[in-house]
């Protein structure tokens, strides 16, 4: 799971860095956008402003041209006749000439208004600092100037543009246009304001401004040129204040990468989490090996074909967790789970439980696999016991995968295989024709019984028990049989196939309603039927479900026609009797029902159990039942066990008895009842009547 997260978070990183790297391309593009759209305007405004500087020129051109035009056509007009022409082309007020000058070579010989300036005519102006360079520049290269703001002679400050005279090639002097300075500079300065601007205006080959209001921004300003028939100009404006770029790119900057590590977060526990579905799904929780589901989708994209594939559990799983509780049980399936991951070459799947399929990753013969595999017995050192733990498994083994088989049948003869080994105690059974055929055969006697049993066709069959005390027949033991292609078959033959489909309850239930059935028709035979008991298994399964609640078994013996303190019920002791509660045993017993523990010996039943006193009859497992050639320990042995049960109050009945010795071994001990093959094997219904009317004790009797 570590390397799962490790590639998650890669991946996650990478998406990251891309998401980063698009929001810088998408940003770069809106900040190029943008400086666009900025320098657009800033275009926008300085030909706002050039159309205003446009306005002024336009009406001093006029004005210098006019007055150029007249002077030269009539170089012998009086002051008079001028002063009238300037009066009118300056009559109207949307001008910015302050005054008009006649030079000559470098002299003023007319400056109009007269009167206002009087007293500049005559100044040589080549002779007046600040003005002698522009005046002798015009003079020299006979080219128009515009100069200023720069002092005038008869005070104040202005802009000249100074136009040369010619006569042909000849200079004659200049004509000087004088703008009012500050109504100039006003009015730019009006419209730059009017349009949130800072402007430069320059000659391109000189360092001097000839105008600059405000601070020019180099990296947010445009260049334009402005020219008319004199004049050519360099024009830089810029915003009044740049926007900062920099500030709210970087606060984007950073709001995306919070943005991005909120979305990659989520993104990670997302794609963590499909993952997670995904392994879980595909996965053991407890081991970490592959689960059913991945097994049968290799199987169904053939990765078997041709592989060997084995089918395994623990022995005596359950005894083991009964016993040491499931989280041990749990350790030993991690133990076994990582021995078989060391495994060369072979790929394990958990099952279910403690079931195992191992897999070959490539061709691999029987022989091959006994030698990874040599011994089906593994032990592994347990910390909080302190001590080795040997677990020992059974292996069904299919040696190469039929592919004209189905999945759910190589599980069937894998699983039939493994059991075969753990019953014959071989360790590993291979599966091969012989083994299918019997599997096969098996399925078809197993499906014939379990319809048996649904119909209730199976045949109670009754085993007597002797009262040794009184030499008489005491009554029997109610067993169910099988009759399957004319031969009868005892319970231990089929009582497996009803527990794994969890019928045990309802065969109990039909032997119990078969047996009312049949005592009908027996007391109507023979009338000592009514001195007999008959006792009948319950299975753990039935008194389970009378633990969930009492009604349940008033339901269970609704139809009984034997009278109650004829009626013996036997727990079979493949359970252990503290997981039935004492309360419905006293329930039962309440009833009027006697209870006695079936072999008593053979299970799991504690011994306290069985002391308790709470039950009627014990009857002892035939395996405690010594023979005639048994050591005199053993025969000590059950002579203990029977006066400890006596002791407790309960009646104890011997089965197994089988020769006259252990007849009168079980009389000696003190055994009040006993039966076994030596009285009778079970007889039918049909025999019942004939055995009461001719049994004879005393044949038994040296």
């Amino acid at each position: 799971m570590k390397k799962l997260h490790k590639s998650i978070l890669a991946k996650v990183i990478i998406i990251g860095l891309i998401m980063y790297l698009i929001f810088e391309m998408i940003l770069f593009s809106l900040t190029s956008f943008n400086r666009q759209s900025s320098i657009n305007v800033l275009y926008q405004k300085s030909y706002t402003v050039q159309t205003q500087i446009e306005n002024i020129f336009q009406s001093t051109i006029t004005i210098s041209d006019g007055y150029l035009s007249y002077m030269t056509s009539n170089l012998d007009a009086s002051k008079e006749d001028s002063e009238t022409f300037l009066d009118h082309i300056l009559s109207y007020d949307d001008h910015y000439v302050k005054n008009i000058a006649m030079i000559e070579g470098t002299t003023i010989i007319y400056n109009y208004p007269h009167e206002e300036n009087q007293s500049t005519i005559g100044i040589d102006l080549s002779t007046i600092e600040g003005q002698r360079e522009d005046i002798l520049f015009v003079k020299n290269n006979l080219e128009p100037l515009f100069v200023g703001p720069v002092d005038l002679v008869q005070g104040g400050k202005a802009f000249i543009l100074r136009i040369p005279i010619l006569d042909g090639d000849q200079y004659w002097g200049q004509l000087a246009t004088v703008i009012d300075a500050d109504l100039f500079i006003q009015t730019i300065e009006n419209e730059v304001d009017i349009n949130n601007v800072n402007m430069r205006i320059f000659y391109d080959d000189s360092d001097t401004d000839i105008l600059l209001t405000g601070d020019i921004i180099e990296d947010n300003s445009v260049s334009t040129i402005y020219s008319n028939k004199y004049i050519t100009w360099n024009l830089e404006v810029s915003a009044d204040s740049a926007p900062s770029n920099i500030t709210t790119d970087w606060i984007a900057r950073i709001a995306s990468i919070f943005v991005i590590i909120i979305i990659s977060y989520f993104y990670y526990r997302s794609l963590l989490l499909n993952k997670k579905i995904l392994h879980n799904a595909k996965h053991d929780s407890l081991t970490g090996d592959y689960n059913r589901a991945k097994f049968i989708s290799d199987y169904n994209d053939n990765l078997f074909k041709g592989m060997l594939i084995a089918f395994t559990d623990v022995n005596k799983f359950k005894i083991l967790n009964d016993t040491l509780g499931h989280s041990f049980g749990d350790w030993c399936l991690i133990q076994l789970s990582g021995k078989f991951n060391a495994l060369e070459n072979v790929r394990p799947y958990r099952i279910s439980g403690d079931e195992f399929i191992l897999v070959s990753t490539k061709p691999m013969s029987l022989n091959e696999f006994k030698k990874l595999m040599p011994s089906t017995v593994f032990s592994f050192y347990n910390e909080e016991l302190k001590q080795e733990v040997d677990i020992e498994i059974s292996l069904g083994v299919l040696e190469t995968l039929i592919d004209t088989i189905n999945l759910e049948s190589i599980l069937m003869y894998l699983d039939y295989a493994m059991y075969d080994a753990k019953k014959e105690n071989k360790g590993l059974t291979i599966v091969n024709k012989e083994l299918m055929d019997t599997y096969d055969e098996t399925k078809i006697i197993e499906q014939q019984l379990i319809e048996d049993v649904r119909k209730n066709k199976l045949i109670p069959y009754y085993q007597p028990i002797i009262n040794l005390e009184t030499g008489k027949l005491d009554g029997f033991e109610v067993l169910s049989r099988w009759l399957y292609n004319d031969e009868i078959r005892s319970a231990a033959m089929f009582i497996s196939v009803i527990k794994k489909v969890k019928y045990v309850d309802l065969l109990d239930r039909n032997l119990f309603d078969k047996l009312q059935d049949e005592y009908s028709e027996l007391i109507l035979e023979c009338e000592q039927i009514k001195d007999m008991t008959f006792a009948i298994n319950l299975s753990a399964e039935t008194l389970m479900i009378f633990e969930k609640s009492n009604k349940r078994f008033d339901d269970f013996v609704k139809n009984r026609v034997i009278p109650i303190e004829k009626s013996i019920f036997e727990i079979s002791e493949d359970i252990n009797l503290g997981v039935i509660s004492i309360e419905t045993l006293r329930y039962i017993q309440s009833k009027g029902f006697a209870i006695s523990v079936d072999d008593f010996g053979a299970g799991v039943s504690k011994l306290s159990d069985v002391l308790s006193g709470e039950l009627k009859t014990i009857k002892t497992d035939k395996s405690l039942l010594p023979s005639k050639k048994a050591n005199d320990k053993k025969i000590a042995g059950f002579y203990t066990i029977i006066k400890a049960i006596r002791a407790s109050g309960s009646t104890i009945c011997v089965e197994g008895v089988e020769t006259v010795s252990q007849l009168e071994m079980s009389a000696d001990a003190g055994c009040r009842l006993a039966q076994g093959y030596l009285f009778s094997k079970p007889i039918p219904k049909d025999q019942v009547v004939e055995y009461i009317k001719n049994f004879d004790y005393s044949k038994y009797q040296k």
